[in-house]
């Protein structure tokens, strides 16, 4: 076993298995489904596919930072945000992890952002976790992604001809799939 593919074994096994789903498996192509739970969202499901086999899709969605940290932490600094999901990658290089945000009606640069920073920071926690109680490091051989999956949303505050060129001030590689319910995407993708 190489070292990525025992860290993915560790690392899911700090997480509750109902938090955890593995890539389906349809004619030798690996794959993993990305829901939209809102009812009125335009886009509804993102198949990601040419996932490598060893991996794992952990839902942030139920993750309620702020439930731990309100004590602690001010509320005006949004850091009790997190995005939809976290793919994590085993591959023999090392190990990939895409944070992945979905919008499909109108949103904010600036929420979007702070969505993966609060991931980001939640992952860094679990790493931790790993570390110190588990005794496991591995962060030498993990890349980070971020990825905006988005159909037709745009910023409140941006219109008309204002629309590219906010769309180009988001610091994040981003997927526009369209005006669509359903839409597929490679997993190289998601690795800009």
């Amino acid at each position: 076993m190489t070292e990525s593919h025992e860290f993915l074994s560790a690392y899911k096994d700090v997480f509750v298995e109902s938090q955890i789903r593995h890539p389906d498996k349809n004619e030798n192509v690996y794959s993993v489904t990305l829901v939209e739970d809102d009812r009125s969202a335009k886009l509804k499901k993102v198949s990601i596919y040419n996932v490598p086999k060893d991996s794992v899709l952990l839902s942030l969605r139920s993750i309620n930072l702020g439930n731990a940290l309100k004590n602690i932490l001010r509320n005006d600094l949004d850091v009790f945000k997190c995005c939809d999901y976290l793919l994590v990658s085993a591959i023999d290089t090392g190990i990939n992890m895409v944070f992945i945000e979905m919008k499909s009606k109108t949103f904010d640069s600036g929420e979007v952002e702070n969505q993966l920073k609060g991931a980001a920071c939640f992952n860094q926690y679990i790493l931790a976790v790993m570390k110190h109680f588990y005794d496991k490091s591995y962060l030498d051989s993990i890349k980070s992604h971020r990825m905006l999956i988005y159909g037709r949303g745009f910023s409140k505050r941006s219109t008309g001809s204002t629309r590219k060129s906010y769309l180009l001030s988001l610091k994040l590689p981003r997927c526009n799939v369209g005006n669509v319910e359903n839409a597929d995407i490679p997993y190289d993708k998601l690795l800009q």
